[in-house]
């Protein structure tokens, strides 16, 4: 299985900064809700939401470009599932590791190919560990789901968390550099009757982008600077 260390991770971002920082190109949150939503105020402690089925996607960013990609679905009472696609979450190579992190894992965690299936982290406690990885804010985009779609996406997770390298269909097992590529992919296959997506993406922010327009059901934004601010869409304001 692939992973990597620590110190390769964060070189790779500094190498994707000075990729995008010769070639102009910046991305950052502008602030404004996309379109048909209105601002809910402070998320606070209640940014889960997680006593119905939903699925989350979340993308990092530091003050430049988009990080990583990742996606929780969060399906009652069973337990959330989180996809870490090419991610190091919860993956120790030496006391460096250690040290930085791990005090945010817990020590029961359970990860196979990618896929966190036993204590998988909440919004915020993600937030805690992407600003340990240098990020400056991150977004999560969250659609609900009626229990039978929860339940299927549910399953074809944990069946690819166990697929073999030269099986067909859906592996959770995902290739460095390749998060945002993975989960684009995934909504394509696999969620066209949830979010549409029509491209592969290998950004993460312009993943983002996309997902911006395509109205979901809440936005939570994480700021280093501003804190954590929820958005609704206003037709289902009383839902949820």
């Amino acid at each position: 299985m692939r992973q990597e260390t620590l110190s390769a991770f964060l070189r790779q971002r500094l190498v994707l900064a000075l990729v995008l920082s010769l070639s102009a190109y910046g991305c950052a949150h502008t602030g404004a809700p996309p379109r048909g939503m209105v601002i809910q105020g402070p998320a606070g402690g209640n940014a889960d939401s997680d006593t119905a089925p939903a699925l989350q996607i979340l993308i990092t960013r530091n003050f430049l470009y988009g990080t990583h990609t990742a996606l929780r679905l969060n399906v009652p009472p069973r337990e959330t599932l989180f996809w870490d696609p090419s991610g190091i979450y919860g993956v120790f190579h030496d006391q460096d590791d250690v040290a930085l992190f791990g005090d945010l894992i817990p020590p029961d965690l359970v990860r196979i190919n990618d896929l966190i299936v036993k204590r998988a982290p909440s919004l915020e406690h993600y937030w805690r560990y992407a600003r340990r990885t240098l990020d400056s804010g991150m977004e999560v985009f969250v659609w609900r789901l009626d229990e039978e779609r929860a339940a299927q996406l549910y399953d074809l997770f944990l069946a690819g968390s166990r697929a073999g390298s030269n099986q067909p269909g859906f592996r959770t097992e995902t290739y460095t550099l390749l998060c945002a590529t993975a989960v684009s992919r995934f909504l394509r296959n696999h969620a066209a009757n949830i979010v549409s997506v029509d491209e592969v993406y290998f950004w993460p922010h312009n993943l983002a982008r996309h997902l911006r327009a395509q109205e979901p059901d809440v936005l939570i934004v994480f700021d280093a600077e501003n804190g954590t601010v929820r958005y609704q869409k206003k037709a289902s304001l009383a839902r949820y």
